[in-house]
């Protein structure tokens, strides 16, 4: 296996939050990216191949695990994948990319090699990728299964995976050790926390953001809390409303006030700050199912 080596600023997730703050979670995970994927090939054919992410029974993902080889580092994150051939090819092997910073411990149970940032493997994935590294699993067989440990407690990201069999190589996104900011320019660093001051300085709030820079949660300042600053969700099946309204197509990271300046709303997540109870109230959204 070859040494990944760390500090390459593109892969990493920067927060933001003030030191010294005191911080009242009201967070909550809700991350879109696909648990399973079936591959295609360059030109959009193929389907030779399913990807499914391996999770515990309540469907987490990934895995919080003991490091696989004792180093001195006790916790790992395991993200494991089953490979299916759908065609009954045999499967050669797998790639997965990784963030750059990520320090992968060897899986003892499989053929796998790490590439450096911008070295990528034989056959060309991720040759001059200094944001990402592959991982490469070899098998013969039509179905494997690979793990790939990430030392400490980190979060899924957007990964590609590669799959070749013979003479075919196909791919597809999902769940995995990568955390570039797909909404943006791929080049930046992902923001992982972002402070604000909002509803007339009455509520100091810290937005967290999962890796493709989706709104996850909002944590509250003490202080705000003591000021009768909440915060809250729209129902899932609901909608963000403006004067009865539905808004269509929003994307507004820095929020839409509603009421009296009472609340700010994020879109298109639909978290709100409040200043009063029901947060966000029964007025700012309509029900869609």
């Amino acid at each position: 296996m070859k040494k990944s080596i760390c500090g390459y600023l593109c892969g990493c997730s920067i927060g933001v939050v003030a030191a010294g703050s005191v911080i009242f979670s009201m967070s909550a995970a809700a991350d879109d990216l696909p648990l399973s994927c079936t591959t295609v090939n360059s030109k959009g054919g193929g389907n030779n191949y399913r990807v499914d992410a391996i999770t515990s029974g309540v469907g987490e993902f990934p895995l919080k695990v003991s490091c696989p080889i004792p180093n001195g580092v006790a916790q790992c994150t395991d993200f494991g994948y089953t490979v299916t051939s759908l065609s009954g090819a045999t499967i050669s092997h797998t790639l997965f990319a990784a963030a750059a910073d990520y320090v992968i411990q060897p899986d003892p149970s499989a053929s796998e090699d790490v590439y450096d940032p911008g070295e990528g493997s034989p056959d060309g994935f991720l040759e001059k990728a200094m944001h990402e590294k592959a991982i490469r699993f070899n098998s013969n067989a039509t179905t494997s299964e690979a793990h790939i440990y990430v030392e400490g407690d980190v979060v899924a990201g957007a990964t590609t995976v590669v799959v070749e069999g013979g003479k075919f190589e196909e791919f597809c996104l999902i769940a995995g050790p990568g955390n570039v900011d797909t909404q943006s320019d791929i080049w930046q660093p992902s923001t992982s926390a972002k402070d604000v001051n909002v509803l007339h300085g009455e509520c100091d709030a810290t937005l967290n953001y999962n890796p493709n820079g989706k709104l996850i949660g909002i944590d509250l300042s003490m202080d705000s809390i003591a000021n009768g600053c909440i915060t809250g969700q729209i129902p899932a099946n609901a909608r963000a409303a403006f004067g009865g309204e539905i808004i269509q197509n929003a994307n507004v990271p820095d929020g839409i006030s509603f009421g009296e300046a009472s609340t700010i709303m994020y879109l298109p997540s639909g978290w709100a700050i409040c200043t009063a109870a029901p947060c966000p109230g029964p007025t700012t959204y309509i029900f869609t199912y």
